[in-house]
């Protein structure tokens, strides 16, 4: 269910500490198979429970901004 989902992101997001984005979690969860859309739904709803936080890249820096998720704790 949603929760597993839940867990396995929390996961990837305890593992970094510079953050994680959308495209890293999927790839390190692509075993099991879960939606990408529910991958998204679950990592707004940790955002929205304050598990874990976005990060957005500073502006200035090289690069496309990216935005990375990570564990509050």
């Amino acid at each position: 269910g949603i929760g597993d989902i839940q867990d396995a992101v929390l996961h990837q997001c305890k593992k970094s500490t510079s953050g994680v984005t959308v495209s890293q979690i999927g790839r390190a969860l692509a075993r099991r198979n879960y939606p990408r859309d529910l991958i998204v739904k679950a990592i707004d709803t940790l955002v929205k429970m304050e598990e874990i936080e976005v990060v957005q890249t500073a502006p200035g820096t090289r690069g496309r901004p990216t935005t990375r998720y990570r564990y509050v704790g």
